[in-house]
């Protein structure tokens, strides 16, 4: 899904690049926030396989031991993801009003 909507993201970028005086800092800029998105989708899922099986210790370990230091990792984790999604959001948000508002 999420694919889906950078996929999206993309396309409405190129169009509304295609529509306006195009210069080289807008193409830069452009290109910038895709990698942003497509090294962020890659870290992702190169690791979330890790995070699961953390997740699934964590829910397995009765006597809590390991406990801290496997729940800090998925809690950076989920932060850190969150954070780059609030950012990306931000990215494409001010994209938008800077190219087509």
């Amino acid at each position: 899904m999420w694919i889906h909507l950078l996929d999206v993201a993309v396309v409405l970028m190129i169009v509304v690049m295609l529509n306006s005086e195009i210069t080289t800092v807008d193409v830069i800029k452009t290109l910038l926030i895709i990698f942003y998105f497509v090294i962020g989708f890659f870290i992702y899922f190169s690791t979330v396989k890790n995070v699961k099986r953390k997740i699934a210790f964590i829910k397995a370990d009765t006597w809590g031991k390991g406990e801290s230091k496997n729940t800090k990792f998925v809690v950076w984790w989920i932060g850190g993801l969150t954070i780059w999604g609030v950012a990306g959001i931000f990215l494409i948000v001010s994209w938008f009003f800077t190219n087509a508002g």
